[in-house]
């Protein structure tokens, strides 16, 4: 053989082995066309060639294919023995086979040997001979006078010719490679029960129809995926024909009576020797709210697809928590939840990827129509302070419309969620008025002041809320209601206040002689003066410093 010859061969070889390898698909042997064994080991050099893709020789089916000899066929019985060692023979007879399809078969080899000194020949069936019939494909095998064995498949009008497969009118022994698809499916062509999906009602947890649409893909490279859509029944069972590990994406809920719901599997292991139960929790539509969910990421501030939701629900007469749906962020970071508003208790679990918990948050109620989850995929604390430092924030208060606000801008989404209080400010024991709470990037909230406000103080105190750190200062803002001209007219404040600073500062002095006493008598003459006036309010530090001042003077005197 020239040497450009066999380097073509080995580019030949090489191709047809990365297409067998790369193919969704195992490979099943049968030895018979009425019976399936186990490979002949002095002959395990078949398709594909390693041993761990060789079955189990039961190709899943009860085979009931036959066998027919032309009448001068010599030896007929031991082509179909099993025997690859003796031959048959018969110049110009035929030797015709019906193989019973496997399920999940799309294609077939021939497997076959013309003499006990040759080499056993792998011809593959064409797809026009194996669609001819959905359950069965017909062959032949014809043994011309001169030496050859030449091979033929019915293609729904004739024999067709696939080829000499044996320098000889003689034939030794004949199988089949099945090139099946393997994985889950609904029990119709694998009978190994491995996963059942029961719907349940999220309040009674009692079964209830379930309407769903499943896909279901087993994770490996010879898998094929599967699609149903199924309804009437409160469950449904899948089966395999071994152990996988498989994605899933459920849709259920009818819409009318139960909303619509996603619930996604991911890594999710399947065992032959045991059936995995999942639950679909359906919440009555008349109660759930559509919530938007954010996922960021707190180190950059760019949103993170392919996020895992774990949405529990907690049941506080049975003290658990149940997994009532599991959402999953598209492309930009953002995914829906059917939840209860106000009223349930829930956590969130947020995996990236799937199995990896980022987040686990603590017991919490839905309090607004979208939240954010912040994740981190590094340990750099001070990477998130430097875009806490970049949130716009402002927190004010107008005496006028006695209202206080707090506004915000996170163009990096840091910011879980912002919280303005509103207190009356009395020195002693402030009073807390309104606490409200928004999850939002940007926004606005207000609160204004109901109550008598005249000669109060109120304080604006506004914080966001982050996962680490956790609270951060928005800022505080006051305003105080009177009618004294010294706080409501700036030009008055200032005439006021100077001459009163001057006459302190006199009064101080003019003591100063008698010491300590003179100082504390001077300053609490001008208190009183300043109360008198209108100028200094009372207020409780007022009152706390013109006590202290008197005892001091009390003491000093007894002195």
């Amino acid at each position: 053989m020239t040497k450009p010859k066999l380097i073509l061969i080995l580019c030949i070889l090489i191709l047809l082995s990365s297409l067998v390898s790369a193919t969704n698909t195992i490979f099943c042997y049968q030895e018979s066309a009425n019976d399936s064994t186990q490979f002949a080991q002095d002959f395990a050099i078949g398709p594909p060639n390693e041993p761990n893709n060789i079955s189990n020789g039961n190709c899943n089916q009860v085979f009931n294919g036959t066998y027919s000899f032309t009448s001068g066929f010599v030896n007929s019985g031991v082509a179909i023995d099993g025997n690859w060692t003796q031959q048959a023979s018969g110049a110009g007879e035929n030797m015709s086979i019906n193989y019973t399809k496997p399920p999940k078969a799309f294609n077939a080899i021939w497997f076959t040997k013309a003499s006990a000194g040759q080499f056993v020949r792998n011809t593959t069936i064409p797809d026009i001979c194996f669609d001819a019939y959905p359950d069965k494909i017909r062959l032949e095998a014809r043994l011309s006078s001169a030496a050859a064995l030449n091979a033929f498949c019915w293609n729904t009008t004739d024999f067709l010719s696939i080829g000499q497969i044996g320098n000889s009118n003689t034939i030794v022994e004949e199988a089949i490679w099945w090139n099946v698809t393997v994985g889950i499916d609904d029990c119709t062509l694998y009978n190994i029960t491995v996963l059942r999906i029961t719907g349940k009602d999220e309040e009674t947890n009692e079964d209830v129809n379930t309407t769903l649409n499943i896909f279901l893909e087993p994770i490996f490279s010879t898998g094929t995926s599967n699609s149903y859509e199924l309804s009437g029944k409160t469950n449904y069972t899948f089966c395999a024909d071994k152990n996988y590990s498989i994605n899933a994406i459920m849709e259920y809920g009818d819409g009318t009576i139960y909303t619509d719901r996603k619930y996604y599997l991911n890594n999710f292991s399947i065992d032959i020797s045991t059936i995995s139960n999942v639950f679909l929790y359906h919440l009555n539509n008349t109660k759930a709210s559509e919530i938007v969910f954010t996922v960021f990421d707190t180190t950059t501030g760019d949103r993170v697809k392919d996020v895992f939701i774990k949405i529990l629900r907690y049941y506080p007469g049975e003290n658990l928590f149940r997994i009532v749906e599991i959402a999953k962020t598209d492309e930009v970071g953002q995914s829906l939840g059917k939840m209860i508003l106000a009223d349930v208790f829930y956590k969130f679990i947020i995996e990236s990827p799937a199995g990896t918990v980022k987040l686990d948050t603590g017991v919490l109620r839905i309090l607004s129509l979208t939240r954010s989850f912040g994740i981190s995929f590094v340990e750099d604390v001070l990477a998130v302070w430097d875009k806490i430092h970049g949130v716009s924030y402002l927190t004010t208060c107008t005496k006028g419309t006695k209202t206080c606000r707090v506004t915000w801008i996170d163009s990096s989404n840091i910011v879980q969620s912002v919280t303005l209080e509103v207190w009356r400010v009395t020195g002693l024991a402030d009073t807390l008025l309104s606490s409200q709470t928004t999850t939002a990037s940007a926004g606005t909230i207000s609160y204004t002041v109901v109550e008598d406000t005249a000669t109060n103080t109120y304080e604006a105190r506004a914080f966001a809320r982050s996962t680490n750190p956790s609270d951060w200062s928005f800022g505080r803002a006051r305003f105080f209601d009177s009618d004294n001209p010294f706080f409501t007219d700036p030009a008055n404040r200032l005439a006021s206040l100077f001459p009163l600073f001057l006459l302190m500062v006199v009064i101080t002095f003019a003591l100063i002689d008698w010491g300590v006493v003179g100082i504390v008598i001077g300053s609490l003459l001008g208190m009183v003066v300043g109360s008198i006036t209108g100028i200094l309010p009372i207020s409780p530090f007022y009152l706390i410093s013109f006590i202290l001042m008197a005892v001091i003077l009390i003491y000093k005197l007894s002195k």
